[in-house]
């Protein structure tokens, strides 16, 4: 599909054609989601996203940006919501969307990837993956204006979309602040602007922060009382490689053909061993890939851990587990297109249910340059 066409021209947005087009699945339900009079007296989801949508094309940051940046933060803007669909309520009588930003990302993640067919390409997944940050972190700078461990940690997305920065974030909060009507607008543009001030000042607004080394890297943004330009001493002995991607990926297929020499422990052949279904219990399938993660860890071997892996909490539960024994951490996830992950896992020996791959795509968690020492994105 052709995601430029939804651009405005000459500065005037076409809402028909986006309504009547990439919007249309959405279109009713951010009309009759409704949003804290306080904060937005503009009304509903839809008003303010098109109040964003209006904002953003004006401001001057905005129109600096070559083109695919600019469709990046259109996109966002007009997407940036969406996940107050399904997380809005009322609580103590306010109208309230707790994590509706994360909630959104993983949406709009699943309609590029499936039904728009932005994935299994290099230029799709750069596009897709910063429109997504985007959404996920586009309120964060009204938040962590002054939190420098905060805004380095997300700045190290750079490293695997260029095209994401805190200055492609800031201009998306700058027009979601203006794009409402509310009592706390100067307040907030206030507040971005301290944010944008020190990502300048940390040399990261417009790149990723630069680390000393890796091993600094993973002590600082884990919360360690250190300075972020230390530069402590790596007392790593290897690299465990966590694999992750969805079934029909062609993850045992990349394996062999990257890393030929490597003991793997494979959680799908663990389940087949004992005979368990992967919609069954799972309790004894990790606990043995564990108690041989661990046997590799106390001698002090590098080998892979090929899983899913799809969500941060999931993987989080492995790398500390591998950060306990001293081990480096490189996470390589895995893509394809939608099309040929239906073709693979049509062809392979052991078939996992569409459905099943559909609700995993629906939760997938891409994994952030933050959680390991070393974090690739990888089309097959």
């Amino acid at each position: 599909m052709d995601l430029y066409k939804y651009l405005p021209n000459n500065n005037i947005i076409n809402w028909e054609l986006i309504e009547n087009e990439i919007l249309k699945p959405f279109v009713e339900k951010l009309e009759n989601t409704q949003q804290e009079y306080i904060y937005h007296q503009e009304g509903n989801v839809l008003i303010h996203t098109k109040m964003v949508c209006e904002a953003l094309i004006k401001l001057e940051e905005y129109n600096k940006l070559n083109k695919r940046k600019q469709l990046e933060l259109f996109l966002a803007a007009l997407f940036h919501d969406l996940g107050k669909t399904v997380c809005t309520k009322i609580e103590d009588g306010k109208i309230v969307s707790p994590h509706h930003a994360v909630t959104g990302s993983l949406m709009v993640r699943e309609y590029f990837w499936k039904e728009l067919k932005y994935s299994g390409t290099k230029e799709y997944q750069t596009i897709r993956e910063t429109i997504c940050l985007l959404i996920k972190y586009h309120s964060k700078p009204i938040f962590i204006f002054d939190e420098e461990r905060q805004i380095i940690k997300i700045s190290l997305n750079n490293n695997l979309t260029n095209d994401f920065s805190i200055e492609m974030l800031y201009i998306l909060s700058k027009a979601d602040i203006l794009g409402r009507i509310g009592n706390d607008q100067k307040n907030q543009l206030e507040k971005i602007e301290i944010c944008r001030m020190n990502a300048e000042n940390l040399n990261c607004y417009d790149k990723a922060f630069v680390f000393n080394n890796t091993h600094t890297k993973i002590e600082y943004v884990s919360g360690s009382n250190i300075w972020y330009n230390e530069t402590l001493y790596d007392n790593t002995y290897g690299e465990v490689i966590l694999i992750c991607g969805l079934p029909g990926t062609g993850k045992d297929t990349y394996i062999k053909k990257n890393y030929p020499s490597l003991d793997v422990i494979s959680l799908d052949d663990i389940r087949r061993e004992l005979n368990i279904d992967p919609n069954d219990e799972q309790g004894q399938v990790y606990n043995i890939g564990k108690e041989k993660a661990k046997e590799y860890l106390r001698q002090k071997k590098s080998f892979i851990w090929n899983a899913t892996n799809l969500t941060n909490l999931i993987r989080q539960k492995q790398i500390k587990l591998f950060h306990n024994y001293h081990a480096s951490v490189r996470i390589v996830f895995l893509e394809t297109s939608y099309e040929n992950n239906i073709e693979r896992n049509e062809n392979r020996k052991h078939i996992v249910p569409q459905h099943i791959i559909d609700r995993m795509l629906r939760n997938l968690m891409i994994p952030e340059d933050y959680e390991a020492e070393i974090v690739e994105w990888e089309i097959v």
